[in-house]
């Protein structure tokens, strides 16, 4: 669901509206269906502002036959409250036919993600028909009849004062910047301190290209810095997010003093403004903030990051901040012993709640967004090396932040752990293909390697593999070269450092399941491959990973490199071509189909895209016709900005893929208040993954953290982790098979759901569909039928039971 694009994508338009409110976009769509409000009764709606400086809303309403009265309108801050935050009242002669009547409230200047209550009572005689809609077409409220809850919503917009919504939006802009001071601070200070000694100025002048080479090496350096504390006993906590950023802008500051004793930053500035540089830094810095800016704007009325993935990502954020580190048990959210999974994402969230105190829950949605902005510019040098021109590494970026739905649609899944893998991927294989051009050992290379493909590794292991598919394509060019024994001592030497870095969690994750699993899928024949596993593995539509222009531009450019017979874009064509064979190995009728996926692959192909697509601006600007063509390049590129900024605000699909509202945030404040910590609930959950994990489908999976209680679907690694109970997936899974042939009424279930220590049943806002279309849901008027449950909450749509 798009909210309020209006107030954010079009915000300098407020400030000619002058005193006319602005109206925002709620929920203006409506069923047909309606409900009879008459005199002695209330109707009412709860909801969440969008924005500051709520003034008024609008309901969709009419009368038949004789109506005479009063409508009271109370604003309250939620069902329970007793006292009007605004009152008012208004005569209903004027109401006649079907459409939108508007009623205003005294302006709420701090009305952004605040959550409402909102009734009308009427006094007089006759009937108003009030439209409604179906209960999902609205995520953080419902309709309210005589004050309780209906599984409907009433058909409303709310409008704003313009003035305090522009302010508001001034405040968060000043907020977001300051979350991305931090980012700076965290995620590019420390690997910009190890570069001033690592690669000095004279050998990389560009700073552009020296700032994404940084945001790599930081990216790498927290990983490899938990590992290796944990090998030695040490938990570190607050002090992993600290130390390096420290440290690193003291060795800053003392080197930008000494470089100011020698040359004056005037002149620079004066050169750079007086150079062909000023245009493309210009417009690259532009893309880069845009880029960012439709990030954050997308996840400014989202309280909790989306989809499954996210759950499990929040959680082991969670458990390394409460242990200062890395850890084996998953205490107190689940009954899993061991931690092989990968950590480089958590990691980064770890640092980012210990340096600004939120919680893990904001902290793995921002951190996302911040490594999401990222992730664009760490392509420019490798788009810069392959295309010769500064032109080509900004097209690069536009096509990867703007233009390209992926890597910005990554934030609806919660794709984290592959997304940071990707900021790191591109600045990895730079270096190593820096490395392997030099004729001498570069040490300052090595080391800088050895840290990116070691990070690497622990931060995703199929993205890691993305990178491993990169050498054997330089072996095999060097033999036309008679290059292959250097080649090959260096990246042995490269591989080398880098493994044993990874070594100590190589050793600890070798006997895993994950480890298993991966070899199974290896030794399995093509003709023996799952059905699951092949269709699971079939690439499906390509036009959900990439518009079908930025396709066609692809082959052109691919077409053209080839035709160039250019030696950087064909590597890039050869490694990919690689990539897409490991993840079909099946077409060669080799094994291992389902080791890598076709989605992995697909939803990072715009990293291909980007490089090919800018390169191929840079070939055109060094043709003999450059002097015309600069101009198309460069009007493109700005004709871009505005289409790509609107689309990619447009794909945050809240709807789809939220499984936590703010009403079931505020049960989680209740059950918090209201239960004791032995507690566990039965939640909303489904058979995925051919029938191995139950996942969930709603906000009760995320109990766990929201609420501090236990419930019956853990995190989706509990398949591939060890637990002390015996046999703990069969364990799980078979909850919800026997959910699935009984009636939750029936005795056996009950008695199945007290022998497991279960006291409670959860549903959530959502009602068990977010991405589950099935039967296999719990029905709040079926437990009502019988006697076996007491009802103990029920707000908007969120029912609470207690198991007598």
């Amino acid at each position: 669901m798009i909210r309020n694009r209006k107030a954010l994508i079009f915000i300098i338009f407020l400030l000619l509206t002058g005193c006319s409110p602005f109206v925002g976009e709620d929920q203006p769509r409506f069923s047909g269906s309606e409900i009879a409000l008459q005199a002695d009764q209330t109707i009412g709606q709860t909801f969440v502002a969008r924005n500051d400086g709520l003034n008024g809303i609008q309901i969709r309403l009419h009368t038949t036959g004789y109506a005479d009265g009063k409508l009271f309108l109370h604003l309250r801050s939620e069902p329970r409250a007793n006292t009007d935050l605004a009152f008012s009242e208004h005569t209903i002669q004027s109401i006649s036919d079907a459409d939108l009547y508007s009623f205003s409230i005294p302006t709420q200047m701090d009305s952004h993600q605040q959550y409402y209550y909102i009734f009308w009572e009427f006094e007089g005689e006759g009937t108003i028909w009030v439209t409604t809609a179906e209960g999902e077409t609205y995520l953080d409220g419902a309709l309210y009849l005589d004050h309780e809850p209906l599984d409907q919503q009433l058909t409303f917009i709310l409008t704003y004062e313009p003035k305090y919504t522009i302010l508001g939006f001034i405040k968060e802009l000043i907020k977001w910047a300051g979350i991305l001071v931090i980012g700076i601070f965290l995620y590019v200070t420390p690997g910009l301190a190890l570069l001033s000694f690592l690669w000095p100025s004279k050998e990389q002048s560009n700073i552009i290209v020296r700032i994404c080479i940084a945001i790599g090496l930081s990216l790498a350096i927290y990983p490899i810095l938990f590992l290796w504390t944990d090998l030695m006993g040490l938990h570190l906590g607050p002090l992993y997010a600290w130390l390096p950023p420290i440290l690193g802008s003291i060795i800053l500051l003392w080197r930008l003093w000494s470089w100011g004793k020698t040359d004056s930053v005037k002149n620079h500035l004066l050169s750079w403004i007086h150079s062909e540089n000023l245009w493309p830094d210009s417009t690259l810095f532009l893309i880069t903030a845009l880029a960012f800016l439709v990030r954050f704007i997308s996840v400014r009325t989202i309280d909790v990051p989306m989809w499954g993935d996210s759950y499990q990502h929040t959680m082991i954020a969670q458990l390394m901040v409460d242990n200062k580190g890395l850890f084996d048990s998953w205490e107190p959210y689940a009954p899993l012993t061991s931690f092989t999974y990968h950590f480089g994402f958590h990691s980064h969230v770890a640092i980012f709640e210990w340096v600004t105190g939120r919680s893990a829950i904001r902290s793995t949605l921002w951190v996302g967004q911040i490594l999401n902005g990222l992730a664009v510019l760490t392509i420019y040098p490798m788009a810069l090396k392959i295309g010769k021109h500064k032109w080509a590494g900004v097209l690069a970026v536009l096509v990867a932040g703007l233009l390209s739905p992926m890597p910005n649609y990554y934030t609806n899944w919660g794709r984290y752990t592959q997304l940071v893998g990707l900021c790191i991927l591109p600045i990895a294989i730079f270096l190593a293909w820096s490395l392997v051009e030099r004729q001498k050992k570069p040490w300052n290379l090595f080391i800088m390697g050895w840290i990116l493909f070691a990070g690497l590794a622990l931060t995703h292991y199929r993205v890691l593999v993305f990178a491993m598919a990169f050498f054997p394509v330089i072996l095999v060019q060097s033999l036309l070269h008679k290059k292959f024994k250097r080649l090959l001592k260096q990246i042995s030497l490269l591989a080398l450092g880098a493994i044993l870095l990874f070594l100590p969690w190589l050793i600890h994750i070798w006997s895993s399941i994950t480890i298993q699993t991966f070899g199974t899928l290896l030794r399995t024949s093509a003709n023996s491959t799952s059905t699951f596993n092949q269709l699971y593995n079939t690439i499906g539509d390509i036009s959900n990973f990439l518009p079908i222009y930025l396709w066609l531009l692809l082959v052109i450019s691919i077409s053209y490199s080839l035709w160039k017979n250019n030696h950087e874009a064909l590597t890039i064509i050869l490694w990919s071509g690689l990539i897409l064979i490991l993840a079909n190995p099946a077409w060669l009728n080799l094994p291992g189909t389902g080791a890598l996926s076709n989605f992995a692959v697909f939803i990072s192909a715009y990293l291909l895209s980007a490089l090919l697509i800018g390169a191929g601006a840079g070939w055109a600007l060094h043709s003999p016709q450059k002097t015309w063509i600069q101009p198309i390049v460069i009007l493109t590129i700005l004709i871009s900005i505005p289409h790509g900024f609107n689309n990619r605000y447009k794909e945050i699909e809240t709807t789809s893929h939220s499984l936590v509202t703010k009403p079931d945030l505020r049960a989680a404040a209740w059950i918090r208040e209201n239960t004791n910590k032995s507690t566990q609930f039965l939640v909303n959950g489904f058979v995925a993954y051919g029938g191995t994990i139950v996942v969930g489908s709603d906000a009760g999976w995320w109990l766990p953290l929201t609420a501090n209680r236990r419930n019956t679907v853990p995190p989706i690694n509990y398949v591939s982790e060890q637990s002390d109970l015996n046999d703990f997936p069969n364990f799980v899974n078979t909850l919800y098979d026997t959910f699935r042939r009984l009636d939750i009424n029936d005795l056996d279930f009950i008695r199945e759901l007290k022998a497991r220590g279960i006291t409670h049943v959860y549903i959530g806002q959502r009602e068990g569909t977010v991405n589950y279309s099935g039967s296999q849901v719990i029905q709040p008027d079926t437990m009502l039928l019988e006697d076996n449950y007491d009802l103990i909450y029920h707000e908007d749509n969120v029912w609470i039971f207690q198991i007598r």
